[in-house]
């Protein structure tokens, strides 16, 4: 339902760790980049839900909203895998993955190792 949506979109943005980067968000932005995993050249084409970017706009937090009213492990996991792969094609440190409907707040650190080439728009 609408009021159901908006109550839920209301209560995320208000979250503590989402209230504080609010300001310097911006929303839905294509990533790509090409990588290679195990002798395997991976690439990635997504859309970030979120950019949070420094004062003078150097990326430095992904962020993406999910939906799930109950998310299984494997869910939780599989997020925590799409989200580092963004973070690895792009070079950003960190990000996070929000279930809006629970509030609850996975953090997402980048992986070790460097991708060949990568871009946000």
């Amino acid at each position: 339902s609408p009021d159901e949506m908006a109550g839920t979109a209301a209560r995320t943005l208000a979250m503590p760790e989402i209230a504080a980067l609010r300001p310097r968000l911006i929303a839905e932005l294509p990533v790509y980049g090409i990588g290679e995993e195990d002798a395997v050249e991976l690439a990635t084409f997504g859309v970030v839900d979120a950019l949070c970017v420094s004062a003078d706009g150097t990326p430095e937090l992904v962020i993406d909203w999910k939906s799930d009213v109950s998310p299984s492990a494997s869910a939780a996991n599989h997020y925590r895998q799409q989200v580092s792969r963004y973070l690895e094609v792009t070079g950003i440190p960190a990000g996070l993955v929000v279930f809006v409907s629970t509030g609850e707040v996975l953090q997402v650190t980048a992986p070790a190792r460097e991708a060949r080439s990568a871009a946000v728009v």
